[in-house]
C-alpha cells in the first residue's frame, strides 16, 4: 500500500469522525484544533482530511484524544509503526551494569580527553538517558579499546 493511498484512507476516516462530531456537538475543525492542540490548526486538519499532508504522530495523538478513540482508528499504519517502535526496549539492568564496568575499564586506558567523554557517558548510563549518538560513541570505543 503506498503512502498516498494510506493518507487518503486516513483522511477519509478523519472526515467521518469530524462529520459525526459536528452532527453531535456542532464543533467545527477550528475549535477542535484549539481545544485538542492539533499541530497546524484547522488548516492542517483540512490537509490531513484531503490526504495532501500525512498525519504526524502529534496530530494523531490529538485526534485520538479529541475523538476518544484509539490511534489505529485514526491511522492503522501509523499506529502499527508506533507499536513497532514500542517493541524497542531500553537496555536491562544487567546490560547497563556491564556497560558501566566496561566504561570504567576503558577509562583506565583512555587519554584525559577521552576520560571526560567516558565520565559523561557513565553519568548518562546510570540515569538510563543514553541517546543514539551516545551509543555510537560507545560503539566506537568498543572497537578502539578491543583492538588494543
Amino acid at each position: 500500500m503506498n503512502k498516498a493511498n494510506d493518507n487518503q484512507t486516513d483522511g477519509e476516516r478523519l472526515q467521518v469522525k469530524f462529520d459525526l462530531l459536528k452532527a453531535k456537538t456542532g464543533m467545527k475543525k477550528a475549535e477542535f484544533a484549539r481545544v485538542f492542540n492539533v499541530p497546524g490548526g484547522a488548516s492542517m486538519i483540512s490537509q490531513h482530511i484531503s490526504g495532501n499532508r500525512p498525519i504526524s504522530l502529534d496530530a494523531m495523538v490529538a485526534y485520538a484524544k479529541g475523538f476518544a478513540c484509539t490511534l489505529s482508528e485514526i491511522s492503522p499504519h501509523l499506529a502499527a509503526e508506533v507499536q513497532q517502535a514500542s517493541l524497542l526496549r531500553a537496555p536491562d539492568s544487567d546490560q547497563v551494569g556491564n556497560l558501566l564496568a566496561n566504561l570504567q575499564d576503558w577509562r583506565a586506558q583512555a587519554s584525559s580527553k577521552s576520560q571526560e567523554v567516558i565520565d559523561k557517558l557513565t553519568l548518562l548510563a546510570k540515569k538510563n538517558k543514553l541517546r543514539d549518538e551516545d551509543w555510537q560513541l560507545i560503539d566506537q570505543m568498543v572497537h578502539r579499546f578491543m583492538n588494543r
